[in-house]
């Protein structure tokens, strides 16, 4: 889910042949096959959620001038995660290419308070049994996001997967207890992966190839979400660094996509981001890339403003004029 268009096109091009493979295949075949679809969906959100905490952990490092300045909440975990994952490499517990030595010394960069510091983002995901719902909130709030279930479901991603499969409910009428029932399919997605673990599959509890279809997408959507929270945390520090331009409030927002400003000093381009701080509601901060510039209707790929001049930006998130707008640069075309 953080990939680039093309390898997300991929990944949806395996999950398509592997249904159809499902779809077709016979009882002793689709139970493997069902296995298959079920331990990889595990997988993928295993993963992603590894990725997602580690990248923002390391972003948000790499975005403060000292180790001092880092999220109370991760200095405060950090040196016992970091000692539990010294211990779990000494105990052949962790798979991936970091030794102790390394951990220690990333670790004592921190608290000697070096210019040059390294924190040990693989540590605030240490499994320690099965990822759940639980868990992915727990890692979360060891790295300062709140990530209640109201929050992570008022997210764009997850409002707009909600308007697909069930169109007829307002994600701002739902009561806390639906919305538990809501991502009950994660806490189901690792009961159905143990059970496939221990060779406990009855034919009867093999799903059809649509729900199947549908699980995939919840996970989407939810890994989204998570994605879509993380970016919000990181914005905090974001529209505070030096490639910030703040542009203010504007002079009027058109269709609540057409935000246009006045200003004298900024150099803007189509794919840099605009930041929306919102006075209020759950999510602080609304973005997206701008998908195009004008001025006096004519079209920009980019401006470079020496004077006071009017412009018009087209992004994809409901704005509003009451909001104060933040340009940032177009992200790296770095995949990791």
């Amino acid at each position: 889910l953080l990939l680039r268009e093309t390898r997300l096109q991929a990944l949806e091009e395996e999950e398509r042949n592997l249904l159809l493979e499902l779809s077709q295949a016979r009882t002793d075949r689709k139970r493997y096959m069902y296995a298959v679809a079920i331990v990889s969906l595990y997988g993928l959100l295993e993963r992603l959620v590894d990725s997602l905490i580690e990248r923002f952990v390391s972003r948000v490092a790499a975005l403060v001038p000292s180790y001092s300045a880092m999220p109370e909440a991760i200095k405060r975990s950090h040196v016992a995660l970091s000692l539990e994952l010294v211990k779990a490499i000494i105990d052949d517990r962790f798979k991936r290419d970091a030794t102790q030595e390394e951990v220690i010394a990333n670790l004592h960069s921190c608290i000697s308070g070096a210019e040059q510091f390294q924190v040990n983002g693989a540590a605030f995901v240490l499994h320690r049994g099965n990822i759940s719902l639980s868990k992915i909130t727990g890692y979360l709030t060891s790295v300062g996001i709140e990530a209640s279930l109201r929050k992570t479901a008022s997210t764009e991603a997850f409002v707009q997967y909600l308007a697909q499969v069930e169109p007829e409910r307002i994600m701002q009428n739902i009561s806390d207890q639906e919305l538990t029932k809501l991502l009950d399919p994660i806490d189901d997605l690792v009961e159905r992966r143990n059970e496939v673990s221990h060779g406990v599959i009855n034919v009867d509890a093999i799903e059809s190839i649509d729900l199947l279809r549908e699980r995939c997408r919840f996970i989407r959507a939810y890994g989204q979400s998570l994605h879509e929270l993380l970016t919000i945390e990181l914005i905090r520090f974001e529209i505070n660094g030096p490639s910030a331009q703040p542009l203010g409030k504007p002079l009027i927002v058109y269709g609540n996509s057409i935000v246009c400003f006045e200003h004298a000093a900024c150099k803007i381009s189509e794919g840099d981001i605009l930041v929306a701080s919102t006075p209020t509601g759950i999510l602080p901060y609304r973005l997206s890339p701008i998908l195009s510039i004008e001025i006096d209707k004519m079209g920009h790929q980019s401006i470079d403003i020496t004077s006071t001049t009017r412009f018009g930006m087209a992004v994809s998130f409901v704005a509003h004029d009451t909001y104060e707008y933040t340009v940032l640069p177009k992200p790296s075309d770095e995949v990791h």
